[in-house]
């Protein structure tokens, strides 16, 4: 997955854990904890998957090609099978 977002708009996202690169200071003696300032960086935990980005064009081409009203049907689709199955469970005895 993905996530793209306007620098303008960085700051409503709040980071509520931190691991790997994302952190440039942790100290366990006290509570203090300082992020990456970049917020590509301070997002992105782990390693990142450098072949999987060479598919990143490809992908936003298919979904360009899709149309936002084909991608909201399916996934409102989606959406309901999922609710309707989950609704139907039921705990053994």
């Amino acid at each position: 997955g993905a996530l793209l977002v306007k620098r303008p708009s960085m700051h409503v996202l709040k980071k509520q854990h931190f691991s790997g690169g994302t952190v440039l200071v942790a100290r366990a003696d006290k509570d203090v904890v300082v992020l990456r300032e970049d917020a590509s960086e301070r997002f992105e935990d782990g390693t990142l998957p450098f072949l999987s980005l060479l598919s990143l064009p490809s992908g936003l081409s298919h979904l360009s090609s899709i149309g936002m009203p084909q991608i909201q049907a399916r996934t409102h689709a989606l959406r309901a099978y999922v609710a309707h199955n989950l609704s139907t469970l039921t705990h053994p005895r």
